[in-house]
């Protein structure tokens, strides 16, 4: 139920419609209109700030609807969100709303920010982050700002400086404040950090490098991994920490997020991932379990590659049942499907390696395409029907060729065979799904007239 806004906050904003100039100076430099805009009326906007200052499911609806008005028309919610940063029921949703409005909502956000008596600061600041790079123009402000003693107040702005990135010519003075809050263990500075990306590489490493407190080795580890690829840099001083078993897991996960620029950590990768000599003489600390980090030493191969290099490393890995093969093949992609063919194809394949080739098609989806001929004749078979169907199912339009033979399962009488199939589905109910996700017109009718068929039952 949305929660209904005061009076007193309605009347403000119908003065605010009243008295609205036709243009302000924030308005007209808002930045090239990309498509056509609408203006909203009195009663609209009413409605909307209502829906935006709601607790509702359908706020999201209302914040989307944001991106759909006229300049004017978004310029009038501003003093009413504007009066409601700080108002406990409705504080978090104004901040949200002002974020996704944008920069014509900047003037009014930094002149609380200004204001050292105003209790809105630390609310406005919040707003600011959330609206992302195009709130740079506040920086300066906000460096200001997070030399405050408040602690709550600094603990904010380390955020929203994270947000907006480094997109003005205060990274020199931005990155200390953020290196700082790591050092300090700031909620979320990690992410603050990473979001902050590639300015703060150089001190990151030199922190991972020279620190000897373990736990803020950790949080450097974990804000590269935040910055993904634009942490590269970093990869010469991650690679000899996988040999490390306080630091292996993080920086594993590092390396997966950095991606293909972290191409010379493969062989590391390659051999924790196959427990050689040398990576796991130490166990790790209790706090990782060891199938988890070869777990993900895996499925960074698959996101580092090259395709070339770990499609047979990952394909072997399968065949050894390692940890986090299945997923890491599924991101592989289409590399991976002619050698999962050989393995398919295979009569000495057990049923349990064949469904478990099926389930990784399932997750490459539409990349998988090119194993719809192969799986076609497998959906015969009561061993891997169930997987066929939602394999063909997950690969979309591309196998469209597997329609009648689906279609043919949903005229067959099995009796009561076909009732333990994957996910709790029958056999039929397999084939319906794929049908369905297959979505030519021939295969929904089909979907659909068995669905009303098992309704009626």
């Amino acid at each position: 139920m949305l929660r209904i806004v005061t009076s007193a906050l309605l009347l403000l904003l119908i003065v605010c419609i009243a008295v609205a100039s036709p243009a302000s100076a924030a308005q007209q430099n808002a930045g090239p209109v990309t498509a056509k805009l609408a203006a909203a009326s009195p009663e609209e906007l009413t409605s909307m700030l209502t829906g935006l200052l709601s607790t509702g499911d359908d706020r999201k609806d209302f914040l989307r609807k944001i991106d759909t008005l006229d300049n004017a028309s978004k310029s009038q919610l501003i003093p009413a969100l504007l009066n409601e940063l700080g108002n406990d029921d409705h504080n978090y949703q104004a901040v949200l709303a002002l974020g996704r409005i944008g920069p014509l909502a900047l003037p009014g956000l930094l002149k609380i920010l200004q204001d050292p008596g105003d209790s809105r600061r630390q609310h406005a600041v919040l707003a600011l982050g959330k609206m992302g790079p195009k709130a740079a123009s506040a920086d300066s402000l906000l460096i200001k700002a997070a030399k405050e003693p408040d602690v709550h107040m600094h603990e904010t702005v380390v955020t929203a400086l994270g947000q907006i990135g480094p997109v003005t010519q205060l990274n020199a003075e931005i990155t200390p404040i953020l290196i700082a809050a790591l050092k300090d263990n700031v909620p979320d500075c990690e992410s603050a950090v990473g979001s902050f990306g590639a300015p703060a590489v150089p001190a990151v490493r030199l922190v991972f490098k020279n620190s000897t407190d373990v736990k803020l080795r950790h949080r450097a580890l974990v804000a590269l991994y935040q910055m993904g690829p634009k942490a590269a840099p970093a990869v010469p001083d991650l690679i000899p920490a996988i040999k490390d078993p306080e630091f292996r897991a993080d920086a594993v996960l590092a390396l997966g997020a950095i991606g293909p620029a972290a191409k010379d950590a493969v062989p590391s990768l390659i051999s924790v991932m196959q427990c050689k000599p040398g990576y796991w003489d130490v166990p790790p600390p209790s706090r990782y379990s060891e199938d988890k980090v070869r777990e993900n030493a895996t499925y960074a191969l698959a996101l580092i590659g090259p395709p070339a290099v770990v499609t047979p490393v990952l394909i072997d890995a399968y065949k050894k049942d390692t940890p986090g093969s299945i997923n890491a093949l599924e991101r592989l992609g289409a590399p991976a499907v002619p050698p999962l063919l050989e393995m398919l194809k295979d009569p000495a394949a057990s049923v349990g390696k064949q469904n478990g080739i099926l389930n990784i098609f399932i997750g490459m989806g539409p990349q998988a395409a090119a194993a719809v001929p192969d799986i076609i004749p497998m959906i015969d078979d009561d061993a891997h029907l169930a997987n066929a169907s939602l394999a063909l199912g997950a690969m979309g339009p591309a196998a469209k060729d597997a329609v009648p033979a689906l279609i043919a399962i949903l005229h067959k009488d099995y009796g009561s065979k076909g009732m333990d199939a994957i996910h709790g589905m029958t056999s039929k109910e397999c084939a319906a799904e794929g049908l369905e996700g297959i979505g030519t017109p021939e295969a929904l009718a089909a979907a659909k007239e068995y669905r009303a068929s098992i309704a009626d039952k």
